[in-house]
């Protein structure tokens, strides 16, 4: 063989073996992410319920989904938004066209 295609081949097998391990490479990252249980503590019973009860920080009204305000008020701040003076959203010309 002369010396040229040995260089060749080398290369070759170089990139071959590239090729194998980066293909080989990319195939655990998938499987590791996924896991059968539900939560990340599932198999860890004690910290599984340190987390089942932990108080809940926010205050109880906070829970309460039921808004109660009064018609009168929402019709006044209704009112209020349409009186107001539009705000234009053009750009003031102070650049360097301006004079």
């Amino acid at each position: 063989m002369h010396r040229a295609q040995r260089h060749r081949n080398k290369i070759r097998q170089g990139l071959l073996a590239g090729l194998i391990a980066a293909s080989a490479a990319g195939c655990g990252g998938e499987y590791l992410d996924r896991r059968d249980s539900i939560s990340v503590y599932a198999g860890d019973a004690v910290r599984s319920n340190i987390v089942t009860h932990v108080i809940d920080p926010w205050p109880r009204p906070s829970a309460n989904a039921r808004l109660t305000l009064g018609a009168q008020r929402m019709i006044d701040a209704k009112e209020r938004k349409a009186d107001a003076p539009s705000q234009s959203m053009s750009p003031s010309v102070t650049g360097a066209g301006s004079k």
